[in-house]
This record gives C-alpha cells, sequence and structure tokens, in this order.
C-alpha cells in the first residue's frame, strides 16, 4: 500500500524543482574594470538547473597560439551538443530538442511542415540547422555538435537533388542534403570552429533476450571478441556494443512513425515499400538491462553514424572514432540525468537520452491533441 504523505512529498519536491530549473539566473562578464555603459550590456539570463553532469576531474589542457582567438572556451572546449529531431507521426510537424553534454542548457523546438519550395527535406534540415545554430551561439564554446535523426533517413534526405542546394556541391562535391547544409555551415568566416556528426537513432528494433538455463555460468563468447562498454547506475547496466563490421542501415522512403524502421520481411500479398541501403561509418547498439534481471524488459538502441565534418578553423584533433564513443557514453549519461532530473524513463523508452525522449513525448502529446480535435 503506497504512502498517501510520501507521494505527496515526492510531487511536491518535483514540482518545486522543475521552477527552480525553469527560472533564469543573471550572469555577469568578469572584468576588472567597467568597460560598457550601462552595465546591463555586460549581464545575460542563463539557465541554472538545480544539478548536472559533473566535468571529469582530470582535463588535458589545450594551449593555442592564434591570434585573432576564435574561440573563448577554456574549460569546455570540444564540448558535445546534442540535437534530435524527426518528423511527427501525422508528418505536420517538425519537432526538434536539444541539450548541452553536462545538460546545463537545453530547448525545444516545433514548427509546422509546410514547406514553400515543395521539397520537405530541404526544409526540415534548414530548420533543425538554424534551431540547433541559435542554441550554439549562446556560449563561445568550441561545439562538437551531433545531429541524431529519430529514425531511419529516407533517400531524398540522403541523396535528394535540391536544386537550391546545387550550387553547395563544389564544396565537396556530394548532393547529400545534410552534407550540403553542414559544408555550407562550418565554412562560413567569422564563426566559430565547430565539429559536426549526423546520426541515425533506431529504438524499435530490439533484441529478443532469453534467460539462460544456467545463469551461475554466464553467458560464453568468442575468445578474441572485445568486451563491450559497460555503463552501470543504480537501476540498470547499459552495455555499448560497438561493431567491427559494417551494418547497412535500410532506409525507407517513408517512414510511418518517428522512431520506426520498415520491416523489410513481409507476406507475399504485401507491397513493400522501396528504400535504399546506407552504409554507416560506424554502428552501437546499446543494450539496458534493468537491476532486477527481468529479461523481458530488455531495451536496445542503433545508432548509426553516418557523416562527420568539422570547419578549417578547428583544433579538435580527437579522431571521429573516438568522438564516436564520446557520443555513444553520453548518451547514457543524459539518459541518468533525464530520469532524475525530468523522469523520463518511467514516460517513454527508458534507454532514450534526454534530447530522444523529448521527442517521443512531444510526438504523443501531438497525436493525442489530433485525437480530441
Amino acid at each position: 500500500m503506497s504512502d498517501p504523505v510520501h507521494e505527496d512529498q515526492e510531487t511536491m519536491s518535483a514540482f518545486v524543482t522543475s521552477v527552480y530549473d525553469r527560472l533564469l539566473q543573471s550572469v555577469g562578464r568578469g572584468m576588472s574594470r567597467p568597460l560598457f555603459d550601462p552595465e546591463g550590456s555586460v549581464r545575460a539570463l542563463v539557465q541554472s538547473p538545480a544539478f548536472v553532469l559533473s566535468r571529469p576531474q582530470h582535463r588535458r589542457p589545450i594551449f593555442l597560439r592564434q591570434a585573432p582567438a576564435r574561440s573563448l572556451d577554456v574549460m569546455d572546449r570540444h564540448l558535445l551538443l546534442h540535437v534530435g529531431y524527426t518528423v511527427s507521426t501525422c508528418g505536420q510537424w517538425i519537432m526538434a530538442s536539444c541539450i548541452d553534454q553536462r545538460g546545463g542548457g537545453h530547448d525545444l523546438g516545433l514548427w509546422l511542415n509546410q514547406p514553400d519550395d515543395g521539397v520537405p527535406e530541404e526544409f526540415v534540415v534548414n530548420k533543425v540547422w538554424e534551431f540547433a545554430m541559435s542554441f550554439a551561439k549562446r556560449a563561445d564554446v568550441e561545439w562538437r555538435v551531433a545531429f541524431s535523426k529519430a529514425g531511419s533517413i529516407d533517400e531524398r534526405e540522403m541523396e535528394g537533388q535540391f536544386g537550391s542546394l546545387a550550387y553547395l556541391t563544389d564544396v565537396l562535391n556530394d548532393r547529400i542534403a545534410w552534407h550540403s547544409k553542414v559544408s555550407q555551415g562550418v565554412s562560413i568566416r567569422g564563426t566559430p570552429p565547430i565539429h559536426v556528426s549526423l546520426l541515425s537513432v533506431a529504438s524499435d528494433a530490439s533484441w529478443t533476450l532469453l534467460s539462460p538455463k544456467n545463469p551461475s555460468r554466464g553467458i560464453s563468447g568468442p575468445a578474441k571478441a572485445a568486451p563491450p562498454m559497460r555503463f552501470q547506475d543504480v537501476s540498470s547496466t547499459t552495455y555499448a556494443l560497438i561493431h567491427t563490421t559494417p551494418v547497412t542501415l535500410f532506409s525507407p522512403l517513408s517512414a510511418d512513425a518517428p522512431f520506426a524502421v520498415e520491416n523489410i520481411v513481409s507476406e507475399p500479398d504485401d507491397v513493400v515499400a522501396p528504400g535504399i541501403s546506407i552504409c554507416p561509418s560506424s554502428t552501437a547498439t546499446l543494450i539496458r538491462v534493468p537491476a532486477d534481471t527481468d529479461y523481458t524488459s530488455v531495451s536496445t538502441l542503433r545508432v548509426y553514424l553516418l557523416l562527420t565534418l568539422k570547419s578549417a578553423g578547428s583544433h579538435l584533433h580527437t579522431s571521429d572514432e573516438d568522438t564516436y564513443l564520446d557520443i555513444i557514453h553520453n548518451f547514457h549519461e543524459l539518459t541518468v540525468l533525464g530520469d532524475a532530473r525530468w523522469n523520463l524513463g518511467a514516460r517513454t523508452n527508458p534507454i532514450l537520452p534526454f534530447h530522444l525522449s523529448c521527442l517521443e513525448v512531444m510526438d504523443r502529446v501531438l497525436a493525442e491533441e489530433l485525437q480530441l480535435d
């Protein structure tokens, strides 16, 4: 039997924390003497949540000899910025969410999917890019931006030939929508250097795991197989399997749901939509195992790396593979943060990080609104 007093305290605690996180904190620029008048020009309102993910205890400093300085960040150079996006199930809305690596700031975006030029893929890419760059400009940081598409990327979005973007193909001689947009964005002079990664995330292609006959013996595997990355917290253990061989991503021309991947196995009378096969640069599978060892509640998440690109002025010396591993690790951290701060694990798929959980919640709310109408 539940305790009403305890439930009231939890509800009040969640309400107070939510209000506190919404309050913006006034921050002033540190200087030895005033240089501007009025003083308000050196102050800004920023998000200041109750708690965030901590920085690494031992950071390696990076010294740059450059004039003028392209970026003023010192402690958070090459910080990750996660941007999740998708189109709603009804196809009428573009949804996006973003959060920085430590969870210090986040934002949500929602736009009506009505392209004027009749090219919905280009319209979506432009909206998501402008949304991400407007958030990135809030801090002078050399960001590593990770765009995560919830679900498959269709053919026109990956290989469509858009007339208005044809002039951008001279940059990298490519007609990929995202590739063209990223190439244009990172080549603009006067902008802080950035590194961009494009990923496709699928959470519906889950694995069915069965309980072993003899749990005490464990699960045997190849002797030479590399051990998976393991992230453990109080409620669960998450394993990250990095595939050593390329895993083909089947991308249908149109997806019915934001997180759906079309099933290529069908009955004889069914009509299978044509699609394309995309070979990602890297593929990882996240497996979340609850602490109570309930095999029926094990959830999986596929993360495909499709594109990486950095600006000419970037000082990032980390390889794309290490950046990809950082993204995978931070996915788990943002999953724990989203569950602790917003209780997203009980509302959505518990393996989804914050920015992807927000998309699922937004899509569910839009679907309920359409049913009410």
